[in-house]
């Protein structure tokens, strides 16, 4: 029992160093989303967690054989912890997480998957999830991990931000994401982009343009 306390210590203790460290080599930007409206730049699905946004692709990719090493050590460890204690959900949010920043989008689904099926409420992870089928190419999908969200918690801001974009960009049904954006309005009447720029001004513009 000492040894299991000690082993499950030091994988918190662990997680907690790489986020740490994480955080620091892909840079978190907090706040409601980053988008990119400028010329004809399609915006970045970002990913929600409890309290801050990371990007879907990070400025600075994750390649060189240092960080990929403490990616595959994460996993390793969590992986070795979750076989013990399947019902960590804590520790399936991290796997999942971790293989987001991988960019692994099919283990994060997974490991999503996992985390729901024992608590199946859960907004950010399926917001979450959505991102990675995005990234999959697999929009409709995506649109439905978004909607789950939004069923599961009405006022969750991200999940109808991240829904608006698929729509828009990966769907091309502007006048769907139009709507679901102005659904989000309702909620949050002062929605911005990550610069500034209110959500209602992208729509304003998006309405000007030609179809």
């Amino acid at each position: 029992m000492t040894n299991t306390n000690t082993n499950n210590q030091l994988i918190k203790k662990q997680i907690v160093i790489f986020i740490a460290c994480g955080c620091f080599i892909l840079g978190v930007a907090t706040g409601v989303l980053f988008m990119k409206f400028a010329g004809s730049e399609e915006p970045v699905v970002r990913k929600y967690t409890e309290s801050n946004l990371q990007p879907l692709k990070p400025v600075e990719h994750v390649d060189n054989q240092v960080n990929a090493f403490r990616f595959s050590q994460m996993i390793a460890e969590l992986k070795q912890h979750l076989a013990n204690n399947p019902k960590d959900i804590e520790a399936w949010a991290q796997l999942g997480n971790t293989y987001f920043d991988s960019e692994q989008f099919q283990n994060a689904i997974d490991a999503y998957r996992k985390y729901l099926e024992i608590n199946p409420g859960n907004p950010d992870i399926l917001t979450d999830m959505g991102v990675m089928y995005r990234n999959l190419s697999q929009p409709e999908e995506a649109i439905k991990a978004f909607d789950r969200a939004s069923e599961v918690a009405p006022r969750h801001e991200m999940s109808r931000l991240n829904k608006g974009i698929v729509l828009l960009y990966d769907l091309n049904k502007k006048d769907e994401a139009i709507a679901c954006w102005k659904e989000l309005l309702k909620i949050n009447p002062a929605a911005q982009t990550s610069n500034g720029k209110s959500l209602q001004a992208v729509i304003d513009e998006l309405q000007t343009k030609k179809k």
